[in-house]
């Protein structure tokens, strides 16, 4: 009875328990990189637009034809979208292709919101992979698709073979306890643990600088509703995310209390999390959606199926 409680809960949420066809629902989980549509969802909702980018006009029409919503997990994300009440979603590339092959539900990618720049790392002793290191590298990760991911590109990166290391799972809120007691040599992590790591001694051996644009954020759309709405969904990705990116990047006071409001972040952590994530501007979008996604797409499912994750290369790509 809780569960099914908790579902309707969040479907009032996304649109009063139901979705008309005049209305677009797209839906994230609070991740920083998503942060961008929900300041512009707020600020462009409210009555007076003093600094709107487009004209009243325009700003009108996207209020009526999107609703945008921050739920508190992925999972509910998806459980949304693969019931039918969500007609887009703020997701990891992974999480996107292991939804289209646990559902069959054809999506296409409309934008590339962020990556990661340095915000996903390996920290290790000083001088690890510097000196002979007697019996195997004990490196620890979390149990997800890009904890695992990580620590495939960094083990190719460093040279390393899958006998040198003893993979460890360890969870987010232990990362800084395990390093800190030498039961891991190495940790993969993210803020706020990146900076107690490095605090605690250790140093960045590999990063996703090294392996840009493979860490990726997106926009991913039901396909049959990119197709109904092209031009709408192109006006909303314009004026949405560049109003929102504007407002994020020159951390306006009023912006940055909505962000820490939904993420939890204190003003520290907001600066450190935000210098290892790259926000792609409407511009920049374009161009990798036209010359690297594929790339990144190919990378990541050879990574899934290898680890058993998804059972098939699913069909993934930009939307056209």
């Amino acid at each position: 009875m809780r569960y099914v409680f908790g579902i309707i809960l969040i479907a009032l949420t996304v649109s009063s328990c139901s979705k008309t066809e005049q209305t677009i629902n797209i839906a994230g989980n609070n991740w920083l990189g998503y942060q961008p549509y929900y300041v512009a969802n707020a600020f462009l909702r409210t009555a007076q637009n003093i600094d709107a980018p487009e004209p009243e006009s325009e700003i009108q029409a996207l209020r009526s034809n999107f609703n945008i919503t921050s739920l508190n997990s992925t999972t509910s994300v998806m459980r949304l979208m693969s019931n039918g009440m969500l007609d887009g979603a703020l997701l990891t590339l992974d999480e996107a292709i292991r939804f289209i092959d646990e559902t069959d539900m054809e999506l296409c990618i409309a934008q590339v919101v962020d990556y990661s720049s340095g915000g996903d790392a390996m920290v290790s002793k000083q001088g690890l992979f510097e000196n002979n290191h007697n019996g195997k590298i004990r490196i620890g990760h979390e149990s997800s698709a890009l904890g695992g991911y990580m620590l495939r590109r960094a083990v190719e990166h460093l040279g390393l073979s899958w006998d040198d290391i003893e993979p460890v799972l360890v969870e987010p809120v232990d990362h800084v306890m395990m390093f800190e007691k030498g039961q891991v040599d190495a940790i993969i992590s993210f803020e706020p643990f990146l900076t107690k790591l490095v605090d605690a001694g250790g140093e960045v051996s590999f990063s996703s600088r090294h392996i840009e644009k493979e860490i990726i954020d997106v926009f991913a759309v039901l396909k049959d509703s990119w197709k109904s709405n092209r031009n709408q969904y192109i006006s909303f990705i314009e004026v949405m995310w560049a109003y929102g990116m504007e407002h994020v990047l020159q951390k306006k006071p009023s912006s940055l209390n909505l962000i820490r409001s939904n993420t939890g972040m204190d003003s520290e952590q907001f600066d450190n999390a935000l210098q290892g994530i790259h926000l792609v501007s409407v511009e920049e979008n374009k161009v990798i959606l036209d010359s690297q996604l594929s790339d990144s797409i190919e990378k990541m499912s050879d990574y899934l199926i290898e680890s058993g994750m998804i059972n098939n290369r699913v069909e993934l790509g930009r939307c056209e």
